[in-house]
Order: structure tokens, then sequence, then C-alpha cells
């Protein structure tokens, strides 16, 4: 019964969410627009997507994609020094951005009878930001604390950051968006107004509103602020995707975890692969999701081998990431590995059990249907979506790949990736208890 009720609230809210299909048009700079019309709540979320991140950073400028994150809410022409944050709060909305491996977003949610304020700031500082010497030397110490809070004094992050260099040993995504301190601190205004010049224009950047509007209406807006901006010369991001070399890699990292740590990832399919790597997120919810997990059963609750167990997927546009490991107590970790490699093998023979595979399927097809209720996880899937995929109803049409999703897919793709010359194993242990 419970199942059946989680597939009807499925159907009817996948119903009511996209009875209406979204719009796509390109004006004549190149921004791209993308509207999906919801009206359950008098609210617009607004984002502004640029085809750039950390992975298309040049030697020397390490961290620049979000140091220029942090530079775009302190002024433009038309706006001043932190005053578009301000004004959004003002008429009680929340702005905010983020910068990943492969872009950087800028977002506002806001009563929709204040959409326009969006359209205004953001098309004035993707036309007339302003970057001088104070602005940057003040960001650079804020993100120099961030990556000091972050990652420095912060045993996890820095084990993560250094976990990086060894999964992406010749690619940029081997530093994260937060960069390298060294290049930070060595970053001038020259450098920062070029970043701004090839990629801030309108050409790579991808407007997507989703929420309470007129359509009609809030496209004679978007031409009103946006196709004004000159067109600028597209300077393409140097990219590609990751060749992992064949082959098993296995290595230690000393930390400042209190306890030891093991951990078996795979380089997976890149983002726009969606269904093989929806069909890894299952493998990952039964092997270490929850304390009905496999690894969780047989490692923490039986043999009482390890503390906790987990499992994590980098999606990323080169190369995602696949994570499986888990804490445990001292000298164990050939033991946990061979757990580890005996459940991937079972998988790979066996698939899921009807139960795991029911069970499964039908609580990421709940929480994904969830998720598309709010404009904000709606906005920002869709951006992502298109950057990735080149399709702007990708996002949309993600239900439909999960649900399609069977237990020959589970067996294919833990036979085509979950194998031991694609594989890093990494074993984190103690600083003091490090071998020499």
């Amino acid at each position: 019964m419970q199942i059946l009720i989680k597939l009807i609230v499925f159907f009817l809210l996948t119903t009511c969410l996209f009875s209406k299909s979204l719009d796509f048009f390109v004006l004549e700079n190149g921004l791209r627009v993308i509207l999906l019309e919801k009206h359950n709540a008098p609210v617009v979320d607004v984002r502004v997507f640029y085809n750039v991140g950390s992975v298309f950073e040049k030697d020397g400028e390490k961290g620049l994609s979000h140091l220029f994150e942090h530079m775009m809410f302190r002024g433009s022409k038309n706006v001043g020094d932190e005053e578009h944050s301000q004004k959004i709060q003002r008429i009680g909305g929340t702005s905010n951005a983020y910068t990943s491996d492969d872009l950087t977003v800028y977002h506002q949610k806001l009563p929709s009878v204040e959409l326009e304020l969006a359209l205004f700031l953001e098309a004035d500082r993707m036309q007339h930001l302003i970057v001088n010497k104070e602005i940057l030397d003040k960001e650079r110490e804020v993100v120099k604390e961030e990556y000091r809070w972050r990652y420095e004094n912060n045993p996890q992050g820095k084990m993560f950051l250094e976990a990086r260099k060894i999964y992406y040993p010749n690619y940029n995504y081997k530093y994260g968006a937060i960069g390298k301190l060294d290049d930070i601190s060595a970053l001038s205004v020259e450098e920062c107004n070029a970043f701004y010049s090839n990629y801030y224009s309108p050409g790579n950047a991808i407007l997507v509103i989703v929420g309470d509007f007129n359509t009609p209406k809030l496209v004679e807006q978007i031409n009103t602020y946006f196709s004004l901006i000159p067109r600028r010369k597209l300077v393409k991001p140097p990219f590609s995707l990751y060749k992992r070399p064949k082959g098993k890699v296995e290595a230690t990292i000393a930390t400042e975890f209190p306890t030891e740590m093991t951990t078996v990832s795979f380089h997976v399919p890149p983002a726009h692969n969606v269904k093989d790597l929806a069909t890894l997120e299952m493998i990952g919810f039964a092997l270490a999701n929850s304390e009905s997990s496999r690894l969780y059963k047989n490692l923490v609750k039986d043999k009482q081998l390890a503390l906790g167990v987990f499992d994590y997927v980098l999606i990323n546009k080169g190369s995602s990431l696949m994570m499986i490991g888990a804490s445990h107590k001292p000298e164990l970790s050939k033991k946990i590995q061979r757990s580890l490699w005996k459940e991937f093998k079972s998988i790979k023979k066996r698939g899921l059990t009807e139960t795991e595979f029911k069970k499964i399927k039908n609580k990421l097809l709940t929480s994904k249907t969830f998720d598309r209720y709010s404009s904000s996880s709606l906005a920002d899937g869709i951006g992502r979506a298109y950057l990735y995929s080149g399709k702007p109803d990708a996002y949309l049409k993600e239900l439909e790949i999960y649900e399609s999703i069977t237990q020959k897919d589970i067996k294919r793709v833990a036979s085509t990736f979950l194998i031991k010359s694609n594989s890093t194993t990494i074993h984190f242990v103690p600083e003091l208890k490090e071998k020499k």
C-alpha cells in the first residue's frame, strides 16, 4: 500500500508540474534563455549560468573562477558595492552563487511581482561589472580565509583536496573550485578583467527562470534588459573529457582524523550520461546509503569492523567519480577492501535483490519528484542539465530515465565500471599512525 501511495503521488506531481512545457530561445547576442511557468506560489527563481568553472583555468590562475564569483557582488555601473544582495533582501528575496568544476551560477529567489529587479541586476553586472585593485584585494583575502577555514583547518576538506590530486593527476579537476593559494595571491586586475571579458559574455551564459510569471510579458522584459548587451567574441573554453589511465591505483594519505578510513573509487561516465549515473546511484544506495544497506549490515552491525559506511557520486562534465568507503578500526583496511569487492562482484553477477531494487527506485523517484516541486531545484536542474547535454528539456525527462532502469542495467553498469583496472583505493591514516 505504501509503494502504491508513493507511485500515485509521483504521477500526480509529475503531471501537475510539467503540464506546461518550457520555452527556449536565443537572443541575437547569443544569450540562451529557458523559461518554465509554475504557478503554485507567487515566487520566481532567476539563475544565470556561465559556462566557466575551475576546469577551464590556466596554470597560475587556479581559483580564479571562484574568486570572480565573489567579485560579481561588489558593484557594477548602476549598482553599488554589495547592493545586489541588499536590494534582493529588501523585497524579501534571497541571492547567492556557487562555483563548481564546470560552471558558475548566480541565483536569486524573490516575489514574482519583483521579477524585473533581478533582470536589471543580472544584466547590469553581465555588462558593467566594476573590477579594480581595491575590490580584488578585499575579495582575495575573503577567499584565502575561506580556503583556510574549509580546507587547511578542516580535516575532511583537507583530506578530499589531497584525494583529488590522486583521482585527477593530470586534469583540471585536480584542485577543485577553491584553487591554489599561491595562484589566488598572485592574480592581477588585468587577469580578472580578461577573465570577465572572455567568459562573462551573453554567448557564454544561460538565463533560467522558473516560477509565477506570464511568458509573453517576461520575454519582452528579457529583451529590454539583455538584448542590448553587445555580443562579444566567444572564447571557447579549452575542454576535453578526462581519460583515465588504465590500471589499479592505490595510495595512503595521512589525515588529522582520529580514525582510519578506506575508500574505493571509480571513474564513471560524464554528466550527460544520466542513465548510467542514475544506475550507479541506485547501486550506491544498496551498498552504503543507510542502515539497511549491505555494507552497513555486514561491516558495522554484524562484523563490527567499521564505524560507518558511505557512498558518494561527484557528477561532472569531464568525468564523474563514484566513491564507496568506510571508517574503521585500525589495521583493518585490507579486510574492508575484501568486503567491498565481494559486494561489487555480487552485484555484477546477480544485480540487486528485487526488494532492494523496488525500494531504492521508489525512494529515488519520490525524492526527485518532490525536488521538482521547488522552483529553485527546478531552475538549477534545468540549467545544469542543459549545460551538460545541450538539450533544454533534458532535466524534465530525467524522471523517465530513472523509471526505465532495469536489473539488466544494474549488472551492465556494475560490470563496466566497478572493476579493478578502473579503481582508486585510498587508505586514510591518522598522522600519528602513518607508517614511515
